[in-house]
């Protein structure tokens, strides 16, 4: 897959652009330490073995292609497209569609465990 790299960013993360990858990474291009960290930042993200995240072209580039074995670019692409990740390759919460509103909550809650008994909003009485 096509990965356009920014070293020595004030923080990491990535986000699709594209059929590109956009990754940030707070290494500085020295010795290597920002492909690696862009390897790392990508595996955790698609959530498989930093090894299996391989450098194809461009180790002196900005403008990178990645191997991720065991699957294709689309589906890495697809994998991330319309997320947003850390530096931990975890989802950033404003990215996702956190929590929902406390009515959602309690009907998840009472499809979990429909014997539970959950007051209503308030905490008073049920009605």
């Amino acid at each position: 897959m096509r990965v356009r790299v920014q070293p020595g960013a004030a923080r990491e993360g990535l986000k699709v652009d594209g059929d590109a990858l956009r990754v940030q990474v707070t290494a500085r291009a020295l010795e290597g330490r920002a492909n690696r960290a862009v390897c790392r930042l990508v595996a955790a993200a698609l959530e498989v073995a930093p090894g299996r995240v391989v450098l194809v072209r461009g180790e002196r580039s900005r403008d990178k292609w990645l191997r991720v074995e065991g699957m294709s670019a689309r589906v890495a692409v697809d994998r991330l497209r319309g997320k947003a990740y850390n530096s931990k390759g975890q989802a950033d919460e404003g990215a996702s569609s956190g929590g929902g509103s406390s009515e959602r909550r309690r009907s998840v809650r009472a499809a979990r465990n429909p014997s539970a008994k959950i007051p209503p909003e308030g905490g008073g009485e049920g009605q």
